[in-house]
Parts: C-alpha cells; sequence; structure tokens
C-alpha cells in the first residue's frame, strides 16, 4: 500500500503502524495542487512499488469560518485543493491505468458536508458538494465514453 499526503512524517507514523502489522506500505509526498508532483508521486509508487490500480481519494483542506467571513482567498484555497486538486490526481491515474491497460477503480471520499452544510464551513461544504458533484456524474461518464 502507498500513503500519500502532503505530510510524510504523518505518513510514517501510520506506515509504520502497518508494517508493524505484517504488512507492506510506503509513504510519498505529494502535493495535489500541484501537477507536476503529482506526477512524481505517481512515478515514485510505480518506480518503488506498484502501478496504481486503487486510489482513494480523500485529500482535502477545511476552513472554518462563517460564509461572511470567508473571502476568495479562503475560497481559492478549498477549490484548488478540494475540487481541482482531487481532480489533477484521479486524471493522472485514471490515464495511467488506461495506459497500461490495467482495470482499476477510484473512490472519491467526501464529507457529509457536501450534503448538508454546517454554520462555520460555508465555503468547505460548496467545495465538497463540487467535488462529490463532479465525480459521481462527470468524471465517470467521459472516462466511460457516454
Amino acid at each position: 500500500m502507498a500513503l500519500v499526503a502532503r505530510r510524510e512524517d504523518r505518513l510514517a507514523v501510520q506506515v509504520e503502524k502497518i508494517q508493524r502489522r505484517g504488512g507492506h506500505a510506503i509513504a510519498v509526498a505529494m502535493d495535489v495542487c500541484d501537477e507536476t508532483n503529482i506526477c512524481r508521486a505517481l512515478e515514485q509508487i510505480e518506480r518503488d512499488f506498484v502501478p496504481v490500480d486503487v486510489l482513494i481519494n480523500n485529500a482535502g483542506i477545511a476552513i472554518d469560518k462563517t460564509f461572511l467571513e470567508t473571502d476568495n482567498r479562503d475560497w481559492n484555497s478549498l477549490m484548488d485543493t478540494n475540487v481541482i486538486g482531487l481532480a489533477a490526481v484521479a486524471r493522472e491515474t485514471a490515464q495511467r491505468m488506461i495506459i497500461g491497460e490495467r482495470n482499476g477503480a477510484i473512490i472519491n471520499i467526501g464529507s457529509i458536508l457536501g450534503i448538508r452544510a454546517g454554520n462555520l464551513a460555508a465555503a468547505y461544504a460548496a467545495s465538497t458538494k463540487a467535488y462529490r458533484g463532479n465525480g459521481r456524474f462527470g468524471w465517470r461518464a467521459s472516462v466511460a465514453g457516454i
């Protein structure tokens, strides 16, 4: 299993837990907002481990502010990470699966706030809703050619 996130220090703790239980895992740093970094991380996984057959897409950030407290910087940060970044990882992974003629799965995990927003998460809820809608309707049809 390849564990991927921005912070390798947090990943190392999880890799150690998996290895203590007899599993095999590696930690790979990835910034979902940087397409070059996404490619580099996937290349490292393919080189040091195996090609990705299953992607569990669960990256995201939250900003605990009310709608009136948020500014464009908050919105851009959330959308860049929670929508565009996740789409970039899914797209690059899907392309590699197709080129390698491998069956695979991309599992997108989103927050319940994409369905039901809370008081301090208006911008986060909107980003999660956009992400959920893209993965459920747009990406699947596009990759399948329908």
